[in-house]
């Protein structure tokens, strides 16, 4: 009976936390959201100083405004990038080179094999006693889902 509250406990601690994980990720989501908006609105200037310069005949005069507006473009996608960067340490994962989402202490994508250079510190050590139907057991003793190309741990292709 213990057996059964514990595992009870374990998927409740573990609800919360991904629940945790949900709102972060979805408060940083909207701040991307914002962001994309307010470039929406600096495009939008944009073509109001090139109108008024197409229709007085001078665009001499709106290339510093226009510098100007670049710059905080700019600084908007830098700001979005930052923000997804923070979505994928919020998340624990990471992209491969191939566009997949991986686990942050993935050492090799399943897809493509590719390998992430990692600090020696850290390890993935599988768990063994957790392996059910729609996963696979690698010869370094690796558990990973079934559908997986290459061993994240080791890199071996099946």
């Amino acid at each position: 009976m213990a057996g059964f509250f514990d595992k009870l406990k374990q998927g409740v601690s573990e609800t919360g936390k991904q629940a945790k994980v949900a709102v972060e990720t979805n408060r940083l989501k909207m701040q991307i959201s914002m962001k994309q908006k307010e470039i929406e609105s600096k495009y939008t200037a944009i073509g109001q100083l090139v109108y008024k310069a197409y229709r007085n005949d001078d665009f001499s005069s709106i290339n510093s405004e226009l510098e100007n507006i670049y710059h905080e473009i700019m600084a908007c996608e830098t700001d979005i990038e930052a923000i997804n960067n923070k979505i994928l340490e919020v998340k624990n994962t990471k992209e491969c080179v191939c566009g997949n989402m991986v686990p942050a202490e993935t050492r090799f994508c399943p897809q493509c094999g590719y390998h992430f250079k990692l600090d020696d510190s850290v390890s993935a050590e599988p768990i063994m006693d957790q392996v059910d139907d729609n996963q696979r057991v690698c010869s370094c003793g690796n558990v990973m889902a079934s559908n997986a190309k290459f061993c994240t741990a080791c890199g071996k292709k099946f």
